[in-house]
């Protein structure tokens, strides 16, 4: 749906700065809203074989006309509370971007 390339996802990783950033851009390119956010992370309970611990997020808010904002955070807890974590993170980053 976001048209991502699939390489470029590869080459950086899918928990990424670089993916977030794509995943809310794209959003916003393929949309008529005038902000998008984005998130990715890694939720557990296992790892996914590389370096990124469990827990790791990447926020993003992709705004017209602005740079887009990418955050990298880190939760504990079990994957549902994770994933909890990460909603409401990326949630309060919409809301701080139009307040």
């Amino acid at each position: 749906m976001l048209e991502l390339d699939g390489d470029y996802l590869a080459h950086y990783g899918l928990v990424s700065r670089e993916c977030v950033r794509e995943m809310a851009v794209s959003a916003l390119s393929l949309s008529r809203t005038s902000i998008a956010a984005a998130v990715t992370g890694l939720a557990g309970p296992d790892g996914d074989g590389s370096d990124t611990p469990v827990g790791t997020v990447w926020v993003a808010v992709a705004r017209r006309g602005e740079p887009c904002l990418e955050k990298e955070l880190y939760f504990q807890g079990t994957r549902a509370e994770i994933r909890i974590q990460a909603a409401e993170a990326v949630l309060d980053e919409l809301l701080k971007s139009i307040a």
